[in-house]
C-alpha cells in the first residue's frame, strides 16, 4: 500500500553502484527517483549528513521530493560532514547478531551447559601473544600487574582442572601493537570475540558432534537445514591408519594443510559432462583433485565418474597457479543453484584433524615455539609420528571452530621443553597444581563468534557484522573523533 503524506527522515547520504540511499539508525532505505545531477541541485554532497522529505513506497525505499544537507554553510564548504568511517552497518544486521547470540544461550541452557563470565584481566602470560601492556593499579604493588587476556584459554583450562565439568562464555579476546604499521593506532584492542564452550571426561569426537549440533541448530534459527553428512573430516594418513582413537566418518587424508587446499562443491544441477570440463580446466593448471565422500573419505579425481556430479566436493591442491585455479573455481561456483543445497555448498564446513605436533617444512608461524601447542594432549601413532587432538572447522574457507583437548600435568611439563620454553614452567605454577588432581577428558571448544555470524548470514567479512569495524589484527586506521 503506498503512503500519500510526506515523510522526513534523517541519516547519511550513500552512493553505492549508482544507487542512493539513507542510512539511518534502523538499516538502509534507498532513495527513489535521485540522481547525481538533481543531487546537485538539492546542493548536497554524497555521503553528507542530511534530511530527506517524500513518500514512503515501501519498507524500505522512499520517494524523493525534496534532500537538504544539515550542516552549516561553513562546514559543508570546507567538505565537513563526511560520514564516520566505522558508520557503515545498518541496525538490521546487527539484530540479526544478537537474536542469534540468543538462540546460543537457548540451545546452551538446553544442553545443561552453565554460563561462567570469565576475567577480563589476567595475571598470567598466554601461550601466544605479542607484547603485553600491563595495567597498573594505585592499590596493587608492581609484581602484581594485570594483564588483559589475549585469549580466554588459560583461565577456562584452570576452571576445568579445578572441577567446572561443563560450562559456556562469551570472551573476548584482545591484541597490542608495541609498533603499529603507517597511519595505524597501537592501542590495546579488542580484536575477536569468542563464543568458548568446554567439559570434562569427553572427547574430540563427542564436542565435535555438540559443534556440529549448535551450528545445524543456528543454521535453521535462519531458514537453512544442514545435515550431519554435510560435515567432512580430513585426517592425517598415518594416525588415521592406526585407527585406535574413536574418530568416527573418513579415515583418509591429505599430507598437505588444510590452509594450502581449496575446497569446493559442485552446483546441484550439473551433469558429468559439466563436472569432466572443470575437472580438465583444473588438471590443464596443474591442480591436483580428490573428491571428498563422507563415506568413503578421499580419492583420486580418475574415480569421477563413480559417482553423482552435482553437489559432489572437491579438494583441490592448487600447485603453482593457485589464483588461476581460483579463478576457475570462482566461474564455476558463479552457477550454482538457488535454495538449501547451495547454502550449504558455499559453506563447505571441513574438520581438519590432529595436526602434527610439530611445525611442518615452510610453514609461516607467528608463534615463537618450536611446536604448534604447548596445551594439547598428544598422540602417537605406529610410525612414531606425534599428534596433537586438535580440531579446526572450516566454513566458506574460513576457520570458525577450533577443539582441543587438554593435556594433564605430566604431558603439560613435557610440552613446555618440546616447545623450548622450559623455563616458562614456573609461570604456570598455579596450572599445574590444578592439573595434578584434574579430571579426564577436559576439551574446550573456540568458536570465532563473528567469523561464525559472517558465514550465517552469508557476509565477506566479519567485520560486516560490527557497527565498529575493526581489522581482524585488532588495529584500527588513525585518528577516531568521537562522532
Amino acid at each position: 500500500m503506498q503512503h500519500t503524506g510526506t515523510e522526513v527522515a534523517t541519516g547519511w547520504l550513500i552512493v553505492d553502484k549508482g544507487q542512493f540511499f539513507l542510512m539511518t539508525d534502523s538499516g538502509w532505505i534507498e532513495l527513489k527517483g535521485l540522481d547525481r545531477p538533481r543531487l546537485k541541485g538539492f546542493a548536497v554532497a554524497p555521503e553528507s549528513a542530511v534530511v530527506v522529505e517524500g513518500r514512503r513506497t515501501g519498507e524500505r525505499d522512499l520517494a524523493v521530493e525534496t534532500v537538504r544537507g544539515t550542516l552549516a554553510p561553513a562546514a559543508a564548504a570546507k567538505g565537513g560532514g563526511r560520514r564516520p568511517h566505522f558508520a557503515v552497518h545498518p541496525v538490521d544486521r546487527l539484530l540479526k547478531g544478537s537474536r542469534l547470540r540468543g538462540e546460543v544461550h537457548h540451545w546452551a541452557r538446553q544442553q545443561g551447559f552453565p554460563e561462567l563470565v570469565l576475567p577480563t584481566v589476567w595475571g598470567r602470560s598466554e601461550e601466544y601473544g605479542v607484547e603485553e601492556v600491563r595495567l597498573s593499579h594505585s592499590r596493587l604493588k608492581r609484581e602484581k600487574d594485570l594483564i588483559l587476556l589475549q585469549s580466554p584459554e588459560f583461565p577456562l583450562w584452570t576452571a576445568l582442572a579445578q572441577g567446572i565439568g561443563k560450562l559456556f562464555t562469551f570472551g573476548r579476546c584482545f591484541r597490542y601493537e608495541q609498533f603499529p604499521r603507517q597511519g595505524y593506532e597501537g592501542d590495546y584492542l579488542l580484536e575477536f570475540e569468542q563464543l568458548v564452550l568446554a567439559r570434562s571426561f569427553t572427547t574430540v569426537d563427542e564436542m565435535i558432534k555438540l559443534t556440529e549440533d549448535l551450528i545445524r541448530h543456528l543454521a535453521a534459527s535462519l531458514g537453512l537445514a544442514l545435515e550431519s553428512a554435510d560435515f567432512f573430516r580430513l585426517l592425517p594418513p598415518g594416525l588415521a591408519a592406526d585407527g585406535r582413537h574413536g574418530t568416527t566418518g573418513a579415515r583418509t587424508g591429505l599430507a598437505s594443510s588444510i590452509d594450502d587446499l581449496l575446497l569446493f562443491t559442485v552446483p546441484e544441477g550439473w551433469n558429468r559432462k559439466a563436472l569432466g570440463i572443470l575437472l580438465g580446466q583444473l588438471a590443464s593448471a596443474g591442480a591436483r583433485v580428490h573428491r571428498m565422500d563422507g563415506a568413503g573419505g578421499l580419492s583420486t579425481a580418475e574415480d569421477w565418474e563413480s559417482g553423482p556430479a552435482g553437489g559432489s566436493r572437491w579438494a583441490i591442491e592448487a600447485g603453482q597457479e593457485r589464483p588461476r585455479v581460483q579463478r576457475i573455481l570462482d566461474v564455476a561456483g558463479s552457477m550454482s543453484d538457488a535454495g538449501q543445497r547451495a547454502a550449504r555448498g558455499r559453506w563447505n564446513p571441513t574438520w581438519n584433524m590432529y595436526p602434527p605436533l610439530q611445525w611442518g617444512p615452510g610453514e609461516g608461524v607467528e608463534n615463537r615455539h618450536l611446536t604448534r601447542s604447548i596445551t594439547s594432549r598428544r598422540h602417537q601413532d605406529s610410525a612414531g609420528t606425534e599428534y596433537i587432538a586438535d580440531a579446526e572447522l572450516y566454513l566458506a574457507g574460513r576457520e570458525v571452530v577450533h577443539i582441543r583437548e587438554y593435556a594433564d600435568a605430566e604431558q603439560f611439563r613435557q610440552g613446555l621443553k618440546l616447545a623450548g620454553v622450559e623455563e616458562m614452567e614456573g609461570q604456570y605454577s598455579y596450572l599445574l597444581e590444578a592439573l595434578e588432581s584434574a579430571p579426564s577428558g577436559m576439551v574446550g571448544i573456540y568458536i570465532g563468534w563473528e567469523r561464525l555470524l559472517s558465514v550465517l548470514t552469508g557476509q565477506e567479512s566479519a567485520a560486516e557484522g560490527q557497527l565498529f569495524p575493526r581489522f581482524g589484527d585488532g588495529e584500527r586506521r588513525g585518528t577516531i573523533t568521537p562522532a
